[in-house]
């Protein structure tokens, strides 16, 4: 080997070593917990990194499905932990599992009913928590937070894979990411949302609940200040006009729907569609509501949006994305108990 052609490799190598470093502590740290196997992946009361909730909601599931045999599901976005697994066994008599994922879409719902239809695996009963925001999408997402899990969507393995390497090594991400892991406290104005929660969480590893145990505890503590500091949070709005989303369900959401209600026929699921109430006070869509309750039988479907008794209130949220559990136990009660449809 002559001697330029060495020099080259030193070079190459010597450049290449941070880039190959980085690999090596990506794989070994795995920092977005999709590498390795894991029992759980959070720490209850602890502020950590944001994790792709629909491949840990999967992970847990498959994991725990041998022992529980679930049969009654929870679906939707994070909105839809307004509704916890332990508040809903009160009226099934089920094994409860919340399959829900941050940012969720319509194809996230529609195709973790139809893995769980293919793999034989019984939906009892079911509630699907919707909003116009998750019925807009009927496509993956490609960011690496939103991702569907391959095993549901069957899509590329390695692409998912590539999509989180590529995150890391994204230098807006891994030197904050260190900083995070170091203990240190970055200037609020170079934080980087995804390193960091500004709350922490309790989970319930059985049911795949997620609890706002630290806003809950403030708001118990001293609610006037809580709302009073988050004035940025709970903005004024407009109890006098209310407006409606623009219509959003078309032929590919109707598709989906369509075969969403048919796997429920098969199974004989008991169901509920419940439109979410967003602090925002927008209605959703009457024509888009319409479609759900001819698909799925108005007695089927609640709307809870707009302005009304729940959304006026703004202490009945912990923040404008999210209603409290107390929200969520109380549209229980009147979707069960007063109407006497338990199963």
């Amino acid at each position: 080997m002559n001697k330029k052609l060495q020099v080259l490799l030193i070079k190459t190598f010597l450049i290449s070593l941070p880039l190959m470093l980085l690999l090596a502590y990506y794989v070994i740290e795995d920092p977005f917990k999709v590498i390795h196997h894991y029992d759980s992946f959070y720490k209850n009361d602890v502020r950590l990194m944001d994790l792709n909730r629909d491949y840990t909601s999967t992970s847990l599931f498959l994991n725990n499905y041998p022992v529980y045999h679930y049969d009654s599901f929870i679906f939707g976005s994070s909105r839809s932990l307004t509704f916890q697994c332990t508040e809903w066994q009160k009226y099934v008599t089920s094994p409860t599992y919340h399959f829900d994922a941050n940012g969720e879409s319509l194809f996230g719902v529609y195709i973790k009913i139809k893995y769980l239809y293919e793999h034989n695996m019984k939906i009892k009963n079911c509630i699907i928590v919707v909003d116009s925001g998750l019925i807009a999408k009927t496509n993956n997402s490609d960011e690496y937070i939103y991702m569907k899990d391959p095993e549901t969507s069957g899509e590329s393995r390695i692409k998912f894979q590539f999509e989180f390497m590529k995150k890391f090594l994204n230098n807006k991400f891994f030197p904050q990411y260190f900083a995070y892991k170091a203990g240190k406290k970055l200037p609020e104005f170079l934080e980087y949302f995804p390193i960091v929660r500004r709350w922490s969480f309790n989970f319930n590893n059985i049911t795949n609940d997620v609890i706002y145990s630290e806003q809950e505890k403030i708001i118990q503590e001293n609610k006037e200040l809580y709302y009073k500091k988050s004035n940025n949070t709970f903005y004024k709005r407009d109890f006098l006009n209310e407006i409606m989303y623009p219509g959003i369900i078309k032929q590919e959401q109707l598709k989906m729907l369509y075969e969403i209600k048919d796997i429920f026929n098969k199974f004989g699921t008991s169901f509920k569609i419940i439109v979410y109430p967003d602090y925002n006070l927008v209605k959703f869509n009457n024509e888009d509501l319409h479609y759900l309750e001819n698909i799925f039988g108005s007695e089927n479907v609640y709307d809870y949006s707009g302005i009304n008794e729940i959304t006026r209130n703004e202490e009945n949220y912990v923040d404008f994305h999210h209603a409290r559990s107390l929200v969520g136990d109380k549209i229980l009660k009147e979707i069960y108990t007063e109407k006497n449809e338990l199963k």
